[in-house]
């Protein structure tokens, strides 16, 4: 490895990924050997979408091939909401030698509505013993968050579905790094508990990035054991996904963001990194605290009331008119707050032990919500008076800081 490369970007734990393929993009993975930087990048492209480049029967193509469809927008990143700077980063690596030269081969990539299921998962080749198998996280479809939310009751079809790519597709190389962001994450892990002695051998690493965990009562603790010392788990300063049926991960890194102090942290591309390692931060006091009462809310139900509150929660999406995350408007909310009047009374009293100081912390920085349940009868009425309560404490919080900032 050239010495002189190092020096070309200082040492900052501010850097993007994009900084660290510029910096790092003329090396191959024999000149600079795999980063966890590395992980985070290849779990992003395997958000974007490359469905055809297959449909006429091909078996892999090179990364690079990518850099005219992300030049002019027909390959788009399946990812829920904004994720601000992944285009970027997708077009600075197909055009590295790094990234570019890699083969993506295995390419599966299925949603369907009913039984729900989104799952998506491929391999990326050096051709010199990088192997590196990413899954997909949730896009932003109701169908893949639906089945985000079964994992609270159920194993997936697309857990199995995870489980039985692996199955197929480690035999090929001898050494895998395995990863997966979000519920990519969670069939990562869910995968390798799967996996035989065999199997397990060639597995050198698994990157869990910001991925719930499995409820108790269907992944005993013996399997997790099993993997354990393999799991990298990367998450967030505000972490609210990976917290979700929080697995205990001795190897667990805490990442910061480019994004300020809320779910925005989630987005992969926001992360930051130092010269391909992860740039160290501190988890979120109000996240934890938030996250603490989620997880004892979901604790407080059984397995059967799980299964009718997302079933009910998710049917009320569909007949307020949500097929996608990104289409929801003020009225296609309210349409789903009126749809909830006519959930069981299950669905309404979970709603109704949701915790206030949760709904007062969660929604205080969302501003159409308190005027929108002005005009609508909702199973939580006191919604909107939580909501004002938290904007009117902060705004409160406010003035006193800067109050004593005068003083001073």
């Amino acid at each position: 490895m050239p010495l002189g490369l190092i020096d070309k970007l200082t040492p900052s734990d501010k850097e993007n990924l994009v900084d660290y393929i510029l910096w790092v993009g003329d090396m191959d993975f024999v000149q600079y050997p795999f980063r966890d930087a590395d992980a985070l990048v290849l779990c992003m492209l395997c958000y974007f979408d490359m469905k055809m480049f297959f449909e006429d029967g091909r078996t892999e193509i090179p990364v690079r091939k990518l850099v005219p469809h992300l030049e002019c927008g027909s390959t788009k990143p399946q990812i829920t909401g904004p994720d601000g700077g992944s285009t970027d980063i997708a077009l600075a690596a197909a055009r590295s030698k790094r990234f570019g030269e890699l083969t993506v081969r295995n390419h599966v990539d299925i949603l369907q509505a009913e039984p729900p299921l989104q799952f998506a998962a491929m391999t990326f080749h050096d051709g010199q013993g990088m192997d590196f198998l990413a899954y997909r996280g949730t896009d932003s479809s109701i169908t893949g968050w639906k089945e985000d939310c079964m994992i609270a009751f159920t194993e997936t079809d697309a857990q199995r579905m995870a489980a039985a790519y692996a199955h197929r597709v480690l035999p090929a190389a001898e050494h895998w790094i395995l990863g997966g962001h979000s519920k990519g994450g969670n069939q990562v892990v869910y995968a390798a508990l799967g996996l035989d002695d065999s199997e397990l051998a060639r597995v050198e690493r698994i990157y869990m990035l910001d991925g719930p965990g499995f409820c108790p009562e269907i992944i005993d603790s013996a399997r997790m054991a099993r993997i354990e010392p393999l799991i990298t788990c990367v998450i967030p300063e505000f972490d609210m996904i990976g917290r979700l049926f929080e697995p205990v991960i001795t190897d667990t890194r805490v990442i910061r963001s480019a994004n300020p102090e809320g779910l925005g942290q989630h987005a992969l591309a926001s992360w930051l990194v130092d010269h391909g390692n992860l740039s160290s931060g501190k988890l979120s006091e109000r996240a934890d605290r938030m996250m603490n009462v989620v997880n004892e809310w979901i604790a407080d139900m059984s397995m059967d009331e799980r299964k009718i509150f997302v079933n009910e929660l998710f049917d009320a999406f569909d007949r307020g008119g949500t097929t996608d995350l990104n289409e929801i408007t003020a009225e296609r909310f309210a349409a789903t707050l009126v749809e909830l009047n006519h959930t069981s009374q299950v669905t309404k009293k979970i709603f109704a032990d949701l915790p206030k100081k949760l709904i007062s912390d969660l929604f205080k920085d969302v501003k159409p919500i308190p005027d929108l349940l002005k005009d609508v009868k909702s199973p939580f009425p006191d919604l909107a008076e939580l909501i004002k309560g938290g904007k009117k404490a902060e705004k409160e919080k406010g003035m006193e800081k800067e109050k004593e900032k005068a003083e001073g």
